[in-house]
């Protein structure tokens, strides 16, 4: 790895790193070659977080599968004991969140309405990242009802 991509990701992995000691969910976000994937797999290793690629879920069911594989649970579980049921995984990662935004209309209310319920309930730390601000991804109008409204910190990843 060359020296000014070693910088870059010492930047902005000292500020998550910071955000998440605090206890503070957060929304980060950068083009592609901010590594955000790579230091999200990094720091759910270290940390015992779950790291959820949501290029790979295309359904509130597929979510859940996904979720109960990396927990290793078994996938019948109720959204409402999950809290109860986990006890040493608390950072959820959920990396490329804006795929979630092309899933239909049906798919995409259920699966934000499990985001809204289990950031509500503080199951999880989210750590959610994407190439735009969430402010960019959501229409301004349905952000005041967003799942993540005033819930995360955001935190542009920088190249330079």
């Amino acid at each position: 790895m060359n020296q000014s991509k070693q910088t870059i990701i010492s930047k902005n992995e000292k500020q998550l790193r910071s955000y998440i000691f605090e206890g503070v969910s957060v929304s980060i976000f950068g083009d592609s070659t901010t590594e955000q994937t790579s230091l999200a797999k990094k720091i759910c290793l270290e940390e015992r977080g779950i790291y959820l690629d949501l290029q790979l879920v295309k359904s509130e069911g597929e979510f859940k599968e996904y979720l109960a594989q990396e927990l290793e649970i078994k996938s019948d579980f109720k959204w409402f004991r999950l809290k109860k049921i986990i006890t040493n995984k608390k950072l959820l990662f959920l990396d490329k969140f804006e795929n979630i935004l092309s899933l239909n209309s049906c798919e995409r209310n259920s699966l934000l309405g499990v985001l809204r319920a289990l950031q509500q309930n503080k199951t999880f730390q989210f750590v959610i990242s994407s190439q735009k601000s969430l402010d960019n991804l959501i229409p301004l109008e349905k952000s005041l009802t967003s799942v993540f409204y005033n819930v995360l910190i955001p935190l542009k990843f920088d190249r330079s």
